[in-house]
């Protein structure tokens, strides 16, 4: 008898599922910088680590390139990249593309 179900994804749906939430991400951080210039509610800086850590850090990225959001923090500095290229590196190794 098994302990926890784990569900079997393919390789397609674990690329798509990080392209969504890059995507998402990306969206949420342009939607902080924007309201940081309006100095109106915020998302929340754990909110987009957290996205980061499951599948989000490509969109997180490119959100800190594109608009110079959260670049000043370290944690977002450093962390960001390197979750990106381990998730995007992981993916693209064992789907198939080597």
């Amino acid at each position: 008898m098994e302990l926890f179900y784990l569900p079997q994804f393919n390789n397609q749906q674990l690329i798509m599922f990080c392209l969504f939430a890059s995507f998402v991400l990306l969206l949420l951080a342009g939607w902080d910088k924007l309201q940081a210039k309006r100095q109106k509610g915020r998302v929340p800086e754990r909110l987009l680590l957290w996205g980061a850590f499951f599948g989000g850090a490509l969109g997180l990225w490119l959100a800190m390139t594109w608009f110079r959001h959260k670049t000043n923090k370290p944690v977002f500095y450093y962390l960001t990249p390197l979750l990106a290229m381990l998730q995007w590196g992981a993916l693209l190794y064992w789907g198939g593309i080597r």
